[in-house]
């Protein structure tokens, strides 16, 4: 949003403003993008750190852990 507003991009401006609009509206699934993205990259940009490893590994076991208490209690409804 800085660059189409400091470089009078309108439609970049537009477009930028409409996405972090969206962010913060309640049926936004942000997280459910964002999430899967950064462990990839994070797996492959620190392949040899064990303690980042360790620190992805636990995230992903608490995001499906999350995720399946999600969908038990939409599915008992």
């Amino acid at each position: 949003m800085l660059l189409g507003t400091y470089f009078d991009i309108t439609w970049l401006a537009g477009v930028c403003a409409s996405y972090i609009a969206w962010l913060y509206t309640p049926w936004a699934c942000e997280k459910l993008l964002i999430l899967p993205v950064a462990l990839w990259l994070c797996k492959k940009l620190f392949k040899k750190s064990e303690k980042t490893q360790l620190q992805i590994q636990t995230m992903l076991d608490e995001a499906k852990s999350d995720f399946n208490k999600i969908f038990r209690r939409r599915n008992s409804k």
